[in-house]
Formats: C-alpha cells, structure tokens, sequence
C-alpha cells in the first residue's frame, strides 16, 4: 500500500512519498488522464483504502463528502471548513503536523473497527447533506 507525504516506512506494508515521488507516479502512471472523466470518481473513491484531504484552503470540501458517500474512510484537515462538513465522520488533524497525519494514517489503514466506525459514520453524515435541502436554506438567507 502507497500513500503520499513523506519518504519514510510507518508500517511493514505502508511507504510514504514526497510530493514530487507523488507528482512523478501520478504522470507516469497517466492519472491525470483517467481523472478527466468525473464519472470515475465513485470509483476511484471506493477503491481507495482511505482518502486524505488535508487541505489548508478550503472552500466547502465536497471530496470529503464524496469519499464518504463512496464509503472511505476519511483523514481531514481540522482547519477551514472541512470539520464542520465532516463533523464527527472523518479523522481530523493539524494539516501542518506531519507526525499527526503519519500516526492517523496508520491508526486507519492497520485497525479494521477505526475503517469501520468512519464508512459507516461517513454515510451517515453524507446522508444530513442534499441540494435540496441547501438550496431551501439559501433561499431563506
């Protein structure tokens, strides 16, 4: 399993990357391309072991809720808007502290109940959000 922050082994099976080894596999292996099409997402997602958001700026952060819907577990930045949309469904940490984020990584990807609590509370929570219901409260503004 290959994840991406830092060039150093956490685990037996879980290597991390530097942004640039990142960058490199991603144009090799043409992801770029297969992201062109949306459709793909769900898959991507669902796919996926874990999804890590751990962005510094954020606007709403509708990837978490899209893994969520996909039933990944989640690994969130504690800042910006991202808690309030994930709420209590996403593991959430300083997006600066890397040995946080390293610790969280493998907390998730190595204990089978923690992938668990987070699918099933992640669906929860996609469940409280819809465009119907936004766009109701919109309007009330």
């Amino acid at each position: 399993m290959r994840i991406g922050i830092d060039a150093t082994r956490l685990h037996d099976d879980i290597v991390i990357w530097t942004s640039k080894d990142i960058r490199f596999q991603v144009d090799k292996a043409r992801i770029c391309e297969v992201l062109k099409a949306y459709r793909d997402l769900p898959h991507l997602y669902s796919g996926a072991d874990l999804f890590a958001y751990l962005s510094l700026y954020e606007g709403f952060g509708m990837p978490v809720l899209e893994a969520m819907a996909c039933g990944t577990p989640v690994l969130a930045s504690d800042a910006t808007s991202i808690p309030e949309v994930a709420g209590s469904a996403a593991a959430l940490v300083d997006p600066t502290d890397c040995r946080a984020i390293a610790y969280s990584l493998v907390e998730i990807l190595t204990d089978p109940e923690r992938k668990r609590e987070l699918r099933a509370a992640g669906r929860d929570r996609v469940a409280s959000f819809s465009w119907e219901k936004t766009a109701r409260e919109l309007w009330c503004l």
